[in-house]
């Protein structure tokens, strides 16, 4: 217990008196003392200033890695090019991103500097899917100001297409039976949508080759393209257009902006649901997807900007766009012999 007594009058300061030791503390040992008390606070809110610093530091870095990945790894790019993340296409919003989205993800994903031409065939070809990535998203294999909204307007715009629904685009042989401009598709069919609400999706065989947009191209030299052995395709759609379950010779897509959602299968699983006829895609994901069992669930994935995925021959695959997302395939035009 401690007490305090007063000086006699006109001496001013307290003394503190300690009932257990009989210690005094006299006025100046007290001020001492109190500024050896707040060099000591002093000290300490330096100490927490620095940490707190160090915790905002880590942080933004922690913020920007995830920015960084959202964009597809495209955080840098050329000087010289305008840096319009959307190209002028229409990004989702968070309702559509949850619902047609997935954080579930089973495909390997590489970067291409990384990966030889060697391990490429060795490892995957004919094998297994494997998503790409570029240090500078589609930057780093192809010219993206060159597939932004306004600029293939301006040069393509004219351009003939074919577009349709993800049933009637198998159904067909792997085009769209609708055509029309470029221009019509992006400005009237782009939103047109059935009464399932699954809206025109371009899968067309000629634009690439004939608007010349593959020589801008600098990809690793196991997906260079021959086009006298190899098809080429535009991919372009709003949220929830999309192609069935289908399957082919050897390919690769690559997405320049927007999302896509792949669902994959060996070629000795036949889906879950069948193919054509069966479900369409956003069928497919509403009443058979839930419904299915670990055992029987696909390889799957949402593809980023700038990334390419290669398709090994004979996997079944489906996909379904998320945002306006618009991508460029090569598929060899015969299977293996």
């Amino acid at each position: 217990m401690e007490r305090t007594l007063r000086k006699p009058s006109g001496e001013g300061d307290r003394v503190q008196y300690r009932r257990k030791d009989k210690e005094k503390l006299l006025p100046d040992q007290a001020l001492e003392a109190s500024g050896d008390s707040r060099k000591s606070g002093f000290q300490n809110n330096v100490v927490l200033l620095i940490a707190s610093l160090m915790v905002v530091f880590a942080a933004a870095v922690s913020v920007g890695v995830l920015l960084y990945e959202s964009r597809g790894d495209a955080a840098t790019k050329p000087r010289g090019h305008q840096t319009v993340d959307s190209g002028g296409w229409r990004i989702p919003d968070k309702a559509t991103i949850q619902e047609l989205g997935t954080d579930r993800c089973n495909i390997e994903r590489r970067w291409a500097h990384e990966l030889s031409e060697q391990e490429f065939l060795d490892r995957y070809r004919f094998r297994r899917p494997v998503l790409l990535r570029f240090r500078d998203g589609c930057y780093g294999w192809a010219a993206c100001n060159k597939w932004t909204r306004p600029e293939l307007l301006k040069r393509h715009g004219s351009n003939e297409v074919g577009s349709g629904r993800s049933l009637s685009i198998v159904r067909d042989g792997g085009r769209g039976f609708e055509t029309s401009s470029f221009a019509e598709y992006t400005k009237r069919l782009m939103e047109e949508r059935d009464h399932k609400d699954e809206p025109m999706y371009v899968f067309d065989r000629a634009f690439v080759d004939k608007s010349n947009l593959l020589q801008d191209m600098q990809l690793p030299s196991y997906m260079q393209p021959n086009m006298t052995l190899q098809d080429s395709f535009l991919f372009l759609g709003a949220s929830k257009s999309g192609v069935s379950f289908h399957r082919h010779a050897d390919a690769w897509n690559g997405v320049l902006f927007g999302l896509k959602r792949w669902f994959l299968y060996p070629p000795t699983q036949t889906p879950p649901g069948g193919v054509w006829p069966g479900f369409s895609q956003l069928d497919w994901l509403d009443r058979v997807y839930p419904n299915l069992t670990e055992a029987t669930l696909p390889l799957e994935c949402v593809q980023r900007p700038g990334e390419i995925l290669y398709v090994p021959e004979s996997f079944y695959h489906g996909t379904i766009n998320i945002g306006d997302t618009i991508a460029v395939g090569v598929q060899w035009a015969k299977a293996r012999a």
